[in-house]
C-alpha cells in the first residue's frame, strides 16, 4: 500500500473526492493521518505555504522529508510546466497541473459533469433593455499577468476590460466581488452558487463567461452554465481547444473581434433569428455532449494519470 499524507487542505480537489479514494483503493493507494507512516506528501497548490510547512517539519529532527506531489486543476495554483523540481527544498516536488498536460485530456476532463441534463431549444427571445451580464471577481493587473513559454495566457484582465467597457457603455450588468465604485450589483458567489447564478442568468440574453487562463482543454463550468441559463456565451477561443467541441458561429468568440467596441457593435446589430441560431447551436452541442460523451471515462483518464504518477514517485530511488 502506498500511503499519502496531505500537507495542506485538499478541499475542492480531486484528491479529496470519494470516487478518487475508491479508485486509489483498487490500486493499493490510500491516505494516512500518521506523517511518519507516509510515503508521499500531497498538496493542492504550490506556494510559500507549502514551503513553510515543510520547513517547520524538517526543523523537528523526528520528521523525515518525503517526495511531494502537487495535483491541481486550478490554473493559478501551480504555474509551471516542469514535471519535477528538485532544487528548491531537500525533497523532490512533482507537479501535475494544466501545464504539465497530465490533468486535462479533453474539454470534459474535470467539468464535464456540469452537463447533467438535456436543454430544450430556445424558440423565441425578447431582448432586455440591458441584455448582457458578467459574473467575475475583480483582479489587479500587476498580480494577474501570466506568461508561459513566451505567451501571455492570462484572460482575466482581457475579460475584465471587456466587462468594464460594456459597463461604461451601459450595456453590461456586473456581478462579483471587489469591483471599485460599486460597479457590481451584487456578489456572484453565494452558499448555493449554481442556483444563485442561474437566477441571475435568467434575466439576460448574453453572458461574458471567458476563462481566467487560456490553455488547451481548460474548459471550466463557465460556458456550460451559461448555456444552461439560456444565455449566449461570450467566450474566448485563444490558445485552447474549444472548437474541438463547439462549431463556428455558436458562442460569440471574443477573439473574432478587433476590440470590445467591435464586439458590442456586433451584439447591437444581432437579429433575433441570428441570436437564436447561435444559442441553439450551443444548446445542440450541449445536448450532443450529454448523449455522446462518457464523463466518467473522461475523468478516469485524469485518475489513471494520477495513479501512474504516484507509482512513479514511489518507485523513484530516494
Amino acid at each position: 500500500m502506498i500511503r499519502l499524507f496531505p500537507i495542506t487542505s485538499l478541499n475542492y480537489n480531486i484528491l479529496n473526492e470519494l470516487s478518487t479514494h475508491e479508485f486509489f483503493k483498487k490500486n493499493k493507494i490510500g491516505f494516512t493521518d500518521d506523517i511518519n507512516k507516509s510515503d508521499i506528501f500531497v498538496a493542492r497548490r504550490f506556494d510559500d505555504e507549502v514551503f513553510k510547512i515543510i520547513d517547520s517539519w524538517l526543523a523537528s529532527q523526528s520528521i523525515k522529508t518525503r517526495p511531494i506531489l502537487i495535483w491541481t486543476h486550478e490554473p493559478r495554483f501551480c504555474k509551471t510546466d516542469q514535471h519535477i523540481q528538485d532544487d528548491i527544498i531537500s525533497a523532490p516536488i512533482y507537479n501535475m497541473n494544466m501545464y504539465t498536460k497530465n490533468v486535462y485530456f479533453s474539454n470534459f476532463s474535470i467539468y464535464g459533469s456540469k452537463i447533467a441534463l438535456k436543454i430544450p431549444p430556445m424558440l423565441d427571445v425578447s431582448f432586455s433593455e440591458k441584455s448582457i451580464c458578467a459574473l467575475a471577481t475583480y483582479v489587479y493587473e500587476e498580480k494577474q499577468r501570466f506568461v508561459l513559454n513566451g505567451i501571455d495566457i492570462d484572460l482575466a484582465i482581457k475579460r475584465q476590460n471587456l466587462i468594464y467597457d460594456g459597463y461604461l457603455k451601459g450595456k453590461v450588468d456586473v456581478f462579483g466581488r471587489g469591483w471599485p465604485k460599486s460597479i457590481a450589483l451584487s456578489e456572484s458567489r453565494y452558499d448555493d452558487r449554481q442556483m444563485s447564478k442561474q437566477k441571475i442568468l435568467q434575466n439576460y440574453q448574453f453572458n461574458i463567461c471567458m476563462e481566467n487562463t487560456s490553455f488547451p482543454y481548460y474548459c471550466s463550468e463557465k460556458i456550460w452554465e451559461s448555456i444552461i441559463g439560456h444565455c449566449l456565451p461570450i467566450y474566448s477561443s485563444f490558445n485552447n481547444a474549444i472548437y474541438e467541441t463547439f462549431p463556428e458561429d455558436s458562442f460569440i468568440d471574443y477573439d473574432k473581434f478587433e476590440n470590445s467596441q467591435e464586439l458590442y457593435s456586433y451584439i447591437d446589430r444581432l437579429s433575433k433569428q441570428d441570436y437564436l441560431n447561435r444559442l441553439n447551436l450551443c444548446i445542440d452541442t450541449f445536448n450532443r455532449c450529454y448523449d455522446e460523451v462518457d464523463f466518467e471515462i473522461e475523468k478516469q483518464k485524469s485518475l489513471e494519470a494520477l495513479v501512474n504518477k504516484i507509482r512513479i514517485i514511489y518507485d523513484e530511488p530516494s
